[in-house]
């Protein structure tokens, strides 16, 4: 896998990760399978509001892993965006933070929940516990 800079990065995954991947994978073979069902009836629709018709979606080895939610049709990847985003909305829900405390506080200048401390914090715990941590 690449990581950041293109350097190679390795990625561990627990049983507990395999297991929710399968199952991730598995509700998104599902979605695409209902989805490709309903295809006639929306690209019907889509024809009279004068829209382009939706595409059947193929998921391959190929295909992106995580799509937005508003971009499963047309399987794009899911932006950085809107990753940060979910993050914020998930700090939110947690009650880590209110949206009024994130803007007032770091004036949306940073996100203390960000990919960079995310990973320093797992960074961080992993050298805690004897992984080692090679910066190349």
């Amino acid at each position: 896998m690449r990581g950041k800079a293109g350097a190679e990065a390795v990625a561990v995954f627990g049983q507990d990760t395999i297991t929710l991947f399968d199952q991730y994978m598995n509700l998104r073979m599902e979605q695409a399978k209902l989805f490709n069902n309903d295809l006639p009836r929306m690209n019907k629709k889509r024809k009279k509001e004068g829209k382009r018709p939706y595409k059947p979606i193929e998921i391959t080895d190929k295909s992106p892993l995580f799509t937005g939610v508003r971009d499963f049709e047309a399987q794009r990847r899911l932006t950085r965006r809107s990753t940060q985003n979910m993050i914020r909305e998930t700090v939110v829900k947690a009650g880590l933070f209110t949206y009024e405390e994130l803007e007032e506080e770091y004036d949306n200048r940073f996100n203390p929940f960000g990919f960079h401390a995310i990973r320093k914090v797992f960074s961080s715990i992993a050298e805690q516990y004897g992984m080692p941590y090679i910066q190349e």
